[in-house]
């Protein structure tokens, strides 16, 4: 228990710079736990793209330590749960993660992945910013007033009027 709530958005960056410390100090084993202790919390109560986003970075603490398998079954993981919720943001996390766990394994697959991260991350930046259909109605058109109606004696008066 760390004291922070599952829904903090900085709580998966406290694992992130613990492990990055571990990893930088050639402390692979203790920065690898550190990431799967990440997954084990995530998993207790946060959402799917919690989830989606720890397995996505464990993929790639996998990579820089050099465990290519288990990046892999990572990268997996995440991309199953991001394709899951339809996220194009965690869909582009996890296809980032895929295609770093298989640079040196499969590369053709490795950029197809990558490909696609960057066609998603594209296809949200075009969606925000095309303008916003506009939501008001259509103004009706506007009516023609309706033609007075006199009877003879009010225009006998008005005629009367004028003349005087």
């Amino acid at each position: 228990e760390i004291g922070v709530s599952v829904d903090t958005p900085v709580a998966l960056m406290l694992w992130m710079a613990r492990s990055n410390v571990l990893l930088n100090g050639g402390r692979f084993d203790e920065a690898l736990e550190c990431m799967a202790s990440a997954i084990v919390f995530f998993d207790a109560g946060g959402s799917t793209f919690q989830r989606s986003n720890v397995r996505a970075a464990s993929a790639h603490y996998r990579v820089a330590c050099g465990d290519l398998a288990g990046a892999l079954v990572a990268a997996e993981e995440s991309l199953v749960l991001a394709r899951e919720i339809g996220n194009p943001t965690q869909l582009a996390i996890a296809l980032g993660a895929l295609g770093d766990a298989l640079v040196f394994s499969d590369p053709r697959r490795a950029l197809d992945a990558l490909e696609e991260s960057l066609a998603a991350v594209k296809a949200e930046e075009a969606k925000a910013e095309a303008p916003a259909p506009s939501k008001r109605k259509a103004k009706p058109k506007p009516r023609k007033p309706a033609a007075k109606r006199t009877t003879t004696k009010s225009r006998s008066r008005s005629k009367a009027k004028a003349s005087k």
